[in-house]
């Protein structure tokens, strides 16, 4: 009986309440496992970074997996989410992050600032209270919380409709 009990509430996408998500130690980074996709979190003593957040269908309700990942490793809030680009296979799981969890700040590209599905997400990002920053190389050295992100790329003057999402892409560097 009680290993039909925790394949039900695994399948369900929770733990049981006796088992608590244990904080591991920290700084850490996870890659997780989204299929065909990516999806990283980046985590300091006192801060989250996701970055991507795989794939799914276009309306961006992907992420299921993702987010029982996050609250399976005691995440209950974001600092940042990070997505790289438009591809299905990087930001189909925003909406479903943007909605689980409550995030501080979402950060695109600003080659992609005329990118119709990254507009859309910046919209529903501020609908939700989020914060939305499009970020190129000429921003500053960012901290949250113990957390030192850089912008590597891309320049200012890269634009989406010059270069594919791909090479126009939202990379950063972490410091803890």
């Amino acid at each position: 009986r009680a290993l039909v009990v925790w394949v039900g509430i695994s399948l369900a996408g929770s733990t049981p309440g006796l088992l608590r998500p244990m904080p591991p130690d920290r700084p850490q980074v996870v890659f997780f496992e989204v299929g065909q996709g990516d999806a990283s979190l980046v985590q300091g003593r006192d801060a989250v970074l996701v970055i991507d957040t795989g794939s799914g269908p276009s309306d961006g309700s992907g992420g299921g997996q993702l987010v029982r990942g996050l609250r399976a490793m005691g995440v209950d809030s974001i600092d940042v989410l990070a997505v790289t680009h438009a591809d299905l296979d990087h930001r189909a799981g925003s909406s479903r992050v943007l909605a689980a969890l409550p995030v501080e700040e979402l950060w695109l590209p600003r080659s992609a600032i005329e990118d119709a599905p990254l507009v859309a997400l910046s919209d529903e990002a501020l609908k939700r209270g989020t914060q939305v920053l499009w970020l190129a190389t000429d921003a500053r050295r960012t901290q949250r919380g113990d957390l030192e992100i850089d912008v590597l790329w891309p320049p200012p003057s890269v634009s989406s409709k010059v270069a594919s999402r791909n090479e126009s892409s939202l990379v950063l560097r972490v410091l803890v």
